[in-house]
């Protein structure tokens, strides 16, 4: 039991009593108990996972006084799935493959280290050995972090830096190996980075990730929230939260800066204050363009003059579901020309489409592009693809399409089904057939499958039906009442 430092006089367990079978018990943050992520074994640790700092056998929280005592906030760098210490708060100490090791006279286990008189750390590194200079440290090629920096050592330093880890960079024409989150060369709080115009933060070690690529902070302010994902490390293959702050709503990124769209857009795309992927309520996205860099919005339907009903309403923006001139239909919620009609519709009569081609699929009388399901999350988009059913997700893809008319829904077949005659069927063996989501409709003319498969159509996915449809499906994407 010692002292970790003269200021904090906490009584330190450096080795636990374990049983054969749970050798993994072992002091960490001043109690014994289950190793968790960190390097534990016989009772105690020999490295700790990045949450911790490894002290005389034990593993301690970073971020509080006992980790500071170990090693100043300032000094603990994320490197790969540990926490390395520059410069020791011990002045007897010095980082031995990042962690804080005694330093003594010959023979000890660290003997490697010149060590600064002043400080802890080391300024040399024996030339007899396999250890390297690297941040104030003696790194040994064949530990695991001294593998991953350097794959040639010669003299007490590195002669061939391994440029694939990516939580070190150099620069253009240098030699020299830095840390991403080094404040003086790096970007203060980064753990991974690359190299181009400058270092370019590719994921902080705490906090958010700035929209300029080249700051970490704690929060996201103005125009900027936060977003968060799990990346998995490579080397532990543990999940962790990835954070960065990105544009609000109606705000884009703007080589590095948060700039406004255009009035009446909600999200467009980054680089362009046009472009836009979702409008505003009331307005909806000009189809006929979307997919280029200068997409607009439009005002919604308005039953009048192309529109002969607003039958589907979507996050506060109404959609046409049939057209007043039997020549065109909706294409992704508005009327357009029929001179789309190889492309999209094979089949359209009365203002609706009723057949859509492989290009797009049948919704609410209207023909929906297939891409438009993968870009980006609009309105329509969102509702397209939320569709589901008890048996997994509704499979839009091409070639599966129902005939029907403007009030049928279309129910579609599940992956590793087919359509055939009708009925979703398995593509192993074509006569097993799945009881997956099939085409179904009221009117006259419709074929109507067998009654086990239209049984289970309407219990798994056509429950619910509207009362001003006559199909006995709900609709893929369920109009809301016209407006």
């Amino acid at each position: 039991m010692q002292p970790i430092s003269n200021n904090i006089g906490v009584a330190l367990c450096t080795r636990c009593n374990y049983a054969e079978k749970d050798n993994g018990i072992s002091p960490i943050d001043y109690q014994c108990q289950a190793k968790g992520l960190h390097n534990c074994i016989n009772g105690y640790c020999t490295s700790c996972y990045k949450t911790h700092l490894p002290y005389s056998g034990g593993c301690y929280s970073r971020h509080t006084a006992t980790g500071f005592a170990v090693c100043a906030e300032a000094n603990q760098y994320e490197l790969d799935n540990v926490t390395v210490c520059t410069e020791c708060a011990d002045t007897s100490h010095a980082p031995r493959n990042g962690a804080c090791t005694l330093v003594s006279a010959s023979g000890s286990l660290f003997s490697d280290c010149t060590k600064d008189a002043d400080r802890g750390l080391c300024t040399g590194c024996s030339s007899a050995g396999k250890s390297f200079l690297f941040y104030g440290g003696c790194y040994d090629r064949s530990s695991h972090i001294g593998s991953r920096l350097c794959s040639e050592v010669a003299g007490g330093a590195c002669k061939q830096w391994r440029s694939s880890f990516d939580f070190t960079f150099s620069k253009a024409g240098g030699t020299d190996r830095y840390l991403c989150g080094d404040a003086n060369n790096g970007v203060h709080g980064c753990a991974t980075c690359r190299y181009g115009n400058g270092v370019e933060c590719t994921r902080c070690s705490a906090g958010y990730l700035g929209v300029d690529g080249r700051s970490c902070g704690k929060d996201c302010s103005g125009s900027t929230q936060g977003a968060c994902s799990e990346v998995v490390e490579e080397s532990s293959s543990v999940k962790v939260l990835s954070c960065r702050c990105v544009c609000k709503p109606t705000f884009y990124n703007n080589s590095g800066t948060c700039a406004s769209c255009t009035d009446s857009c909600a999200v467009c795309k980054d680089g362009t204050s046009t472009g836009c992927q979702q409008c505003s309520p009331g307005k909806i996205l000009n189809f006929s363009i979307a997919s280029s860099e200068s997409a607009d919005c439009v005002n919604q339907c308005v039953a009048g003059s192309e529109c002969a009903g607003c039958g589907l309403t979507i996050d506060g923006s109404r959609y046409c579901t049939r057209c007043k001139d039997s020549s065109t239909y909706p294409f992704n919620g508005v009327c357009v020309p029929d001179a789309q009609e190889d492309a999209y519709c094979a089949i359209y009569e009365n203002g609706v489409c009723t057949a859509c081609s492989e290009a797009a699929f049948l919704m609410s009388g209207g023909a929906t592009q297939q891409h438009t399901i993968q870009a980006t999350p609009s309105a329509m988009q969102r509702r397209v693809a939320s569709a589901r059913h008890p048996g997994g997700p509704a499979d839009v893809r091409r070639g599966v399409w129902g005939q029907g008319s403007s009030d049928q829904g279309v129910c579609v077949c599940e992956i590793g089904t087919v359509l055939m005659r009708g009925v979703c069927a398995s593509t192993r063996d074509a006569a097993k057939k799945k009881t997956a989501a099939i085409a179904a409709g009221a009117t006259a003319g419709i074929l109507v499958v067998g009654a086990l498969a239209g049984f289970l159509c309407w219990w798994f996915i056509c429950r619910r039906k509207r009362a001003s449809f006559s199909s006995s499906c709900t609709t893929l994407i369920p109009p809301s009442k016209p407006m």
